[in-house]
């Protein structure tokens, strides 16, 4: 494992900030919404929230497992929130590994078998989300 102190803390804020806007892009792009604002807004405000409290309270609660830990949650509704906006799973495959990637830059201390567990939760939360939504597992 890295040692926290060697984390790249300004660059993931900036390359946090390139991330999600890359993703508003995407979404924006894409325009195919399969929810209402209604189902929406409260899974971003939860994926939100989760993210500040996790990184916030990373010495307890924020702490990385092997495989899977409270991070798995916000991962989970990223990729629900991609399948309800309407972004397809190559789109949101594609940002998911950028994002895992950015981690990596940034040294976040994270166990490699994390991070692969991190995109395949996410993409589980996206077909979840098609399949809840739309009644279908839209690939393309």
């Amino acid at each position: 494992m890295i040692d926290r102190a060697h984390e790249r803390t300004r660059l993931l804020g900036a390359l946090s900030a390139l991330t999600l806007g890359l993703g508003l892009a995407l979404v924006i792009w894409r325009r195919a919404p399969i929810a209402s604002p209604v189902v929406i807004a409260p899974i971003t405000a939860t994926w939100v929230g989760a993210m500040v409290l996790l990184r916030v309270r990373r010495d307890d609660l924020g702490v990385e497992g092997r495989f899977v830990d409270l991070w798995s949650i916000p991962h989970f509704l990223v990729g629900a929130l991609f399948g309800l906006l309407g972004v397809d799973l190559a789109w949101t495959t594609a940002l998911l590994v950028w994002w895992e990637l950015v981690e990596v830059a940034c040294r976040v201390d994270e166990y490699s078998t994390n991070r692969v567990t991190d995109v395949v939760i996410s993409i589980v939360g996206w077909a979840v989300a098609q399949w809840a939504w739309a009644g279908a597992w839209p690939i393309a």
